[in-house]
C-alpha cells in the first residue's frame, strides 16, 4: 500500500477576485515550515508506506501553462518546484491534482494544449506525478468514442446530458446543442491517450513522470446526494449524487490502459454512502462486481496481422469470450463470437501501467479477405457492461489488403530469439526467396 499525505497549503489572498501572487518575504518561512512538517512525518513514518504528498488543491492545467508562461517573479506554481526539491531531498514524491476542460461552454483547450502543459510540468522539475481527472462527474469532460462525435449526448449518456442542461441551460433550450461534438472539443479517451503516449516519450528521455487517472466517483446532480455533506471539506463538501459500479467501469473502459495507477478522491462519502435510489454502498457493489470483465483498450493488432486485440481487466477466463461487430468487404456488417488464443498476463507491469492489465488476441472471426479495408469495430466482453469502438484505415499503399493478398503468399514473417512474445506479429513482411 502506498500512503500520501497533502502538502500544507499556504494562506490565500485574492484581490478583485484573482489568486494575488506570494511575495518574496513569504516564501521562505512557508518552506521552513514545510521542511519540519516532513522531517516530522519522515521520522515517524520512515520505511513504510508513506510514498510522498500532493498538493492540496486541484489545478487547472491550462491555467498552470498561461501562469508559468509569464514572466513573473512568483506565482503559486513556483512553489512546486521549491516543494518537490524538500521532498526530494527525503526521498518522497510530488503529485499534482489536475483537472482539464473540454466543455465548450468552459474555458476550453486542445488536446495540443494540454500536451503542451503535461510536458511543461514533466520536464520543468515540477512534479513527479501528475494526476488528472476524467472529468465526466462534473460535465467537463466525456466519455465517447471518434464514431459517436455526432452522437446525441441524451441518447448516450442520460445522466450526463442531465449534468449539462443542469449546470448549462443554453444546451436544453438550444435545440441545435445535441452532440457530443457540439459541447466537448475533445473526449477523456483522446486526451489520456494523448498523455499516455506523452509520457512514454518523455521516460525514454531520461524524465520520470507517472501518470494517474483519477476518477469522478460522482454526477454533479442534487436529485439522490450522498447524505451527510462533508462539510470539513476533507473529501468532497458539495451535496452530489453518487455513481454506480457501471460508470466507474465506463471510465475504465475508455481510459484504463493509459496510466500508471487509478485513484478516486472523497471515499467518504462517495463509495461509503447509500441513497433512495441507490442502496448499496459503491464499496460494496465494486467488491461484489470485482471480477466483471472490462476492455479499455481495443484495436488491430496491425496493418501485417488484422486480429482484434483487446486490452483490459479480468478477461483471461477460460471460457470468457467476446462479440466482435466488424465491416464485411462488400458493405455488410457481421456480429461474431469469439474467443481469445494469445495472452500476456504481464501486460501492465511490461508496459509500466496498472498491473493487472492483460492482452488477449483473438481467434479472427473472419477470413481476413472479407474484412474491409476501412472502417470501424466494436468489442465487447461477454457479461462486461460496455462496448469497445475503435475506427481503421489501411486503404492506402501497401496496406492495402484486397491488392496485396495474392503477393503475401511469398512472403514470411521474421521472428527473433528467444521469442518470449510474438515479436515477429509487429514485423513486416520479407520476401521469401527460398
Amino acid at each position: 500500500m502506498s500512503v500520501y499525505f497533502g502538502v500544507p497549503l499556504p494562506p490565500y489572498e485574492y484581490s478583485g477576485g484573482a489568486l494575488k501572487d506570494y511575495p518574496d518575504y513569504f516564501i521562505a518561512p512557508y518552506l521552513e515550515f514545510l521542511g519540519r512538517v516532513f522531517d516530522d512525518h519522515n521520522n515517524r513514518f520512515n520505511d513504510k508506506a508513506l510514498k510522498g504528498y500532493f498538493w492540496s488543491k486541484d489545478i487547472l492545467l491550462q491555467a498552470f501553462h498561461d501562469t508559468a508562461s509569464r514572466d513573473k517573479t512568483w506565482n503559486e506554481y513556483d512553489l512546486f518546484k521549491q516543494v518537490r526539491t524538500l521532498l526530494h531531498e527525503r526521498n518522497y514524491r510530488l503529485g499534482l491534482s489536475t483537472f482539464t476542460q473540454a466543455n465548450k461552454f468552459e474555458r476550453y483547450s486542445t488536446v495540443e494544449d494540454y500536451k503542451r502543459t503535461f510536458k511543461l510540468l514533466a520536464t520543468g522539475n515540477y512534479s513527479d506525478v501528475i494526476s488528472v481527472k476524467d472529468g465526466r462527474g462534473s460535465g467537463y469532460g466525456a466519455l465517447y468514442w471518434s464514431t459517436q462525435v455526432k452522437s446525441e449526448i441524451e441518447t448516450v449518456d442520460a445522466d450526463l446530458y442531465r449534468i449539462l442542461s443542469t449546470n448549462y441551460p443554453a444546451i436544453l433550450f438550444n435545440k441545435t446543442i445535441k452532440t457530443f461534438g457540439d459541447v466537448f472539443s475533445f473526449s477523456t479517451n483522446e486526451l489520456m491517450s494523448s498523455f499516455s503516449s506523452t509520457r512514454d516519450q518523455l521516460i525514454a528521455e531520461g524524465y520520470k513522470i507517472d501518470v494517474w487517472l483519477n476518477i469522478e466517483a460522482y454526477d454533479n446532480l442534487h436529485d439522490d446526494p450522498c447524505l451527510p455533506v462533508d462539510t470539513a471539506g476533507s473529501g468532497l463538501n458539495r451535496m452530489l449524487n453518487r455513481v454506480t459500479k457501471s460508470r466507474i467501469d465506463r471510465v475504465l473502459t475508455h481510459a484504463g490502459t493509459t496510466t500508471q495507477k487509478i485513484v478516486s478522491d472523497a471515499w467518504d462519502p462517495c463509495f461509503t454512502c447509500s441513497t433512495a435510489n441507490k442502496t448499496t454502498p459503491l464499496k460494496n457493489q465494486i467488491m461484489a462486481d470485482k471480477s466483471r470483465p472490462i476492455i479499455a483498450h481495443c484495436s488491430l493488432h496491425s496493418s501485417y496481422n488484422r486480429s482484434v486485440v483487446v486490452i483490459g481487466y479480468n478477461l483471461y477466463g477460460e471460457t470468457q469470450g467476446f462479440t466482435v461487430d466488424w465491416p464485411k468487404y462488400d458493405g455488410k456488417r457481421q456480429v461474431s463470437s469469439v474467443y481469445g488464443y494469445y495472452f500476456e498476463l504481464d501486460w501492465g507491469s511490461h508496459h509500466h501501467r496498472v498491473p493487472s492489465l492483460a492482452y488477449i488476441q483473438m481467434y479472427d472471426p473472419y477470413d481476413v479477405r472479407d474484412l474491409a479495408d476501412k472502417g470501424y469495430i466494436k468489442v465487447s466482453a461477454n457479461s462486461g457492461y460496455h462496448t469497445c469502438i475503435f475506427e481503421y484505415d489501411y486503404s492506402r499503399g501497401n496496406e492495402r489488403l484486397g491488392q496485396a493478398i495474392e503477393k503475401r503468399k511469398n512472403y514470411y514473417r521474421i521472428q527473433e530469439k528467444p521469442l518470449h512474445r510474438v515479436y515477429g506479429q509487429d514485423l513486416p513482411f520479407l520476401l521469401n526467396k527460398y
